[in-house]
């Protein structure tokens, strides 16, 4: 409330000095704001976000019930109106995107979608309405204010319209999205994490690594892994490293609270559904539990699967098993041969890409899906050869 009571008073104070220029100020005020260190300004966003959502719909039913739609006004815009959102879509915007870009690092194809992506919104309808008032004050100019503001909501319109529904398929042709990204995102560099992730990537389906264990990190590298040492909530995860090919994200760090706090950090990203973390060790009373079950991920592999766990198993030779199961050779053959502390822990298929095995839903292993799996070693232990990821 305060940042928002000095906001109202710069804009009231700059134009008092100079008329039309508290938006200019305002918007100095925010860029000083959001790159100054001193202070954080987390929560004056969260609540900006909040505010604005609230006064844009308002100014828009606000400010369009003034516009006058009728034959006569569809008349003074006609063809020249239509003609003049085809100029900014095909034109002006396409010419001022390549002119703004030359010399930067982007590619052509990332310049082509720049291109394609200039909805005009509240600040063109506002600033629309605030000259068609200045202007129907001079005599004989009314029917200009009027087609001004006509105009500018024809633009709105078109403009949003246009991008809105051509965006994503345009974006998809050039190759800058995807519909249903599988990508990986982990927390968490251990063996385990790192086999994994070297499974997926012979795939074809992108991992990324985040741990703050040198050694860890090193180790991934070293192994061909993309890994960045850094923390799981940092800023920098989200903002510094590319995720347009991750879809979901996977906490497998044996620190349960580092878990939590990565599934409530990316679950806004990536949905709730997409966010998964192992489960926590269990405790003799919920008071000892500092993370409520909301605020978690979704429960990886099952409830007794913990870090502890799984790192049991490895240290007692248990080895990741990749294997497609068919016709003749079903889930129930790879338990018979396996054993049945076979525990599947990703499907990968086609249609139906990849799948993350919960404990609130379990896997539809059929014929046809290739299953990566946790198995322990047999009594007489495995061949000679077989370690690592068998395929």
């Amino acid at each position: 409330p305060l940042v928002l009571a000095v906001v109202v008073v710069v804009f009231a104070a700059s134009n008092s000095i100079r008329a039309e220029s508290g938006l200019v100020a305002v918007t100095v005020l925010g860029l000083l704001l959001a790159n100054q260190s001193s202070a954080s300004v987390k929560h004056v966003i969260e609540f900006k976000e909040t505010l604005r959502v609230l006064l844009i719909s308002v100014l828009f039913i606000v400010l369009s019930s003034r516009v006058p739609v009728g034959p006569e006004q569809l008349k003074q815009v006609g063809f020249g109106g239509l003609a003049f959102v085809a100029m900014l879509i095909l034109v002006v915007r396409p010419a001022a995107t390549f002119i703004a870009t030359v010399g930067s690092e982007l590619s052509h194809r990332e310049r082509l979608l720049l291109a394609w992506i200039h909805p005009r919104g509240i600040v063109a309808a506002a600033v629309a309405s605030l000259f068609a008032i200045e202007l129907s004050q001079e005599p004989g100019r009314e029917p200009e204010a009027e087609r001004l503001v006509i105009t500018t909501f024809l633009v709105i319109v078109g403009t949003v319209m246009v991008y809105g529904l051509t965006l994503g398929p345009w974006a998809r042709r050039l190759g800058l999205s995807r519909e249903n990204p599988q990508g990986v995102l982990f927390a968490g560099a251990s063996p385990l994490t790192r086999e994994i992730a070297r499974s997926l990537e012979v795939e074809g389906i992108s991992s990324i690594l985040v741990d703050t264990n040198p050694q860890s990190v090193a180790t991934a590298r070293m192994s061909g892994l993309t890994v960045h040492y850094a923390s799981i909530g940092s800023d920098f995860v989200m903002q510094g490293i590319d995720l347009s090919d991750i879809g979901r994200m996977i906490a497998m760090t044996p620190n349960d609270e580092v878990n939590s706090i990565a599934a409530m950090e990316f679950r806004e990203v990536f949905g709730s559904a997409n966010v998964y973390q192992l489960a926590t060790p269990k405790k003799t009373s919920e008071r000892h539990r500092r993370i409520p079950e909301h605020l978690r991920g979704r429960v990886l592999f099952g409830h007794d699967i913990t870090f502890e766990a799984l790192q049991k198993r490895l240290d007692q030779g248990a080895l990741l098993k990749k294997t497609s199961l068919t016709e003749d050779f079903g889930f129930d053959d790879f338990v018979e041969q396996y054993g049945e502390s076979s525990l599947v822990l990703f499907t990968l298929s086609e249609s139906e890409g990849l799948r993350v095995a919960t404990a609130d839903q379990s896997l539809d292993l059929k014929p046809g899906l290739k299953i990566i799996a946790l198995i322990d070693p047999p009594e007489g232990g495995f061949l000679k050869g077989e370690s690592g990821i068998l395929m």
